[in-house]
């Protein structure tokens, strides 16, 4: 069972057009926002071209409406051991539960791991399990990996 990390390294993995915040000495959040902390890491290497927030956005004591966590989420990506090790009926009945939930086309692209599975959807299998009598610790996704949630659309479907 193949249950591999990978954590990116930088900011490597943001989209070219992902909007930076230049340098706000006045923002509380600075330094937790990913916007702020990409700025820094494209500004050293020197990219010509930026996507820039308005710097006459006021912060506030939260930040300003564009911050982003600068911390990585979980996201896992495939589940074609998930159901193995399980009595066959509960197999059977967590299957159409998750048909039923992601529907049958996300759920293919899940099982051959075209598309993340979320925080929220892992928590949805987890209480599906619990509801079924099975310990969740027994989840098995094929990987997991620490990514920025820059937004949904990217994070959720994987480009090749």
């Amino acid at each position: 069972m193949n249950t591999a990390t990978t954590i990116p390294s930088g900011y490597d993995r943001l989209p070219t057009d992902y909007q930076v915040c230049a340098t706000r000495p006045d923002c509380p959040v600075r330094g937790q926002c990913l916007r702020a902390s990409a700025y820094d890491t494209v500004a050293r290497k020197g990219a010509s071209f930026l996507t820039i927030v308005n710097p006459l956005i006021p912060c506030t004591a939260i930040g300003c409406e564009f911050f982003a966590t600068n911390m990585p989420m979980m996201y896992a990506l495939g589940i074609s051991q998930l159901l193995d090790d399980l009595p066959y009926r509960a197999a059977v009945s967590i299957k159409k539960e998750l048909i039923a939930y992601f529907g049958r086309t996300n759920f293919f692209r899940i099982r051959t791991k075209a598309r993340y599975i979320t925080i929220e959807e892992q928590a949805y299998i987890r209480s599906l399990f619990q509801d079924k009598g099975i310990d969740p610790d027994r989840i098995r996704y094929d990987e997991m990996h620490a990514i920025y949630d820059t937004e949904s659309p990217i994070v959720r479907t994987i480009n090749t």
